[in-house]
């Protein structure tokens, strides 16, 4: 989500999306300059790789944290965000139910189908609160995302602004 000034609650940005997604690694091509943070992200179903069976909605402590800054012509590379299962991750409200409703929609109230699901078996879309635990960001975290990256682009108009990266 890009921060703006008029809105103080996060619930109220608009969700930007990712562009881009290769070997667990998120890419957001274009972005225009400004500072930003990571709200949430979900995982597409093993089996079809079309829709997605788990919604993560960051706690606003991990939402602050996750805070970067996009310039113009500039490329960043985060590095390795950790998050684990927040305390009562499945009891959405306030800025997490409002996030839901967006990344999620429709399946924001889900606890009860969580529930039945972890007891008796099956497949059910998820959505739960995380915390970001860790970002490893060094210099040498952020160097191994180089060579991953040139070769995810190779082929596409993108492979030029990612030729220096090795």
């Amino acid at each position: 989500m890009k921060l703006s000034k008029d809105k103080k609650n996060y619930a109220e940005l608009p969700i930007v999306e990712s562009t881009f997604e290769s070997r667990d690694q998120v890419t957001f091509l274009n972005l225009e300059p400004g500072d930003y943070v990571i709200a949430g992200f979900y995982r597409l179903d093993q089996q079809s790789n079309h829709s997605a069976d788990l919604f993560v909605i960051l706690d606003d402590e991990s939402i602050t944290k996750s805070t970067f800054r996009v310039k113009e012509n500039e490329m960043n590379i985060l590095g390795t965000i950790y998050c684990m299962f927040a305390k009562d991750g499945l009891n959405l409200q306030g800025n997490q139910l409002e996030l839901s409703k967006k990344i999620a929609p429709g399946v924001e109230n889900n606890r009860a189908g969580v529930l039945l699901t972890a007891a008796f078996g099956g497949h059910t879309k998820q959505v739960r609160i995380e915390t970001i635990t860790k970002i490893k960001n060094s210099p040498e975290e952020i160097d191994s995302f180089k060579p991953v990256l040139s070769e995810s682009f190779e082929g596409t108009i993108w492979k030029s602004h990612f030729k220096n990266l090795n």
